[in-house]
């Protein structure tokens, strides 16, 4: 445990750094019905926009920061989780390291605070994990999204995803993200 967190507390998101992100997914939408193969690149200001995004959706107050970074092959996610105990070291940090393998991002290593994970249980956490993401009632919708993915790949400094976009795909993912920040902008109304 830690007395402060590895990573910067998270920002709020500007109205700008919200209108990036729906131009970003505004341009990957089909302007026909026909099946495609499309290409999207994230480099590490739109991957820790869409972190910051997520943690403040899914209300994760726990979750300090987090931070994205990518070298050549991998991505690597940093972040610190505030403990509910009243010590002067309440902070738990984290560092985990993905590695693309086709369509899927696998756990490479994982460092709770300065102790690394023994590797049978990174797989075994990986694989709860994944069950859990699979079959969370609130990402139930986005099953189809994920099955669109064809592969994944860091190169250039950005993570690199090919997807076969159609129609209804990109209609559950822009009523998903609609929803979303409907959500937002009513929360902050209150």
């Amino acid at each position: 445990l830690a007395t402060g967190p590895m990573a910067l507390p998270t920002p709020h998101l500007s109205q700008e750094d919200i209108n990036r992100m729906q131009r970003l997914l505004y341009q990957q939408r089909p302007t026909d019905n026909a099946d495609s193969i499309r290409v999207i690149n994230l480099g590490e200001q739109e991957l820790n926009t869409a972190a910051i995004y997520g943690m403040q959706t899914l209300k994760l107050t726990a979750l300090q920061g987090v931070t994205v970074s990518l070298d050549e092959r991998r991505g690597t996610l940093r972040g610190s989780v505030e403990l509910p105990v009243d010590l002067s070291r309440r902070y738990l940090n984290f560092e985990a390291t993905l590695q693309p393998e086709g369509k899927t991002l696998n756990l490479e290593r994982l460092r709770l605070g300065y102790v690394p994970v023994p590797a049978p249980l990174l797989r075994w956490l990986e694989q709860r994990a994944t069950e859990q993401l699979l079959h969370h009632a609130s990402l139930a919708e986005l099953r189809a999204t994920w099955e669109a993915i064809q592969d994944v790949r860091v190169r250039d400094d950005q993570l690199q995803i090919s997807y076969r976009n159609n129609k209804a795909m990109m209609d559950s993912v822009a009523s998903h993200q609609e929803r979303l920040l409907l959500d937002r902008i009513d929360a902050e109304l209150v």
